[in-house]
């Protein structure tokens, strides 16, 4: 089965071809998350041609995004991160 779908080259790319309103609230999203995680890498991933949840939270973008919540949840998923490799380095001691 062929795929139809586009692969962007960055984020910048992908946030072009969305509507303009949308753009906005992505530019914000995007900003939020680099002062909440700065040393974080960014990528974009599309592998299931259904919506797939797991590990993400969708907001309707018909609404105010709530900015503070997602500033809260990418320092929490950081500190997450943190402990995790941290554990995982003191398993191999």
């Amino acid at each position: 089965m062929e795929s139809n779908k586009i692969a962007f080259k960055s984020i910048d790319e992908y946030i072009l071809q969305i509507p303009i309103d949308v753009q906005e609230k992505l530019k914000m999203i995007r900003k939020v998350i680099k002062e909440a995680a700065p040393d974080a890498v960014e990528k974009i991933s599309f592998k299931s041609e259904y919506k797939s949840p797991k590990g993400a939270i969708q907001f309707p973008i018909e609404k105010p995004m709530p900015y503070e919540l997602i500033s809260k949840i990418v320092k929490f998923r950081v500190n997450e991160n943190i402990q995790k490799a941290e554990d995982k380095l003191q398993q191999k001691k």
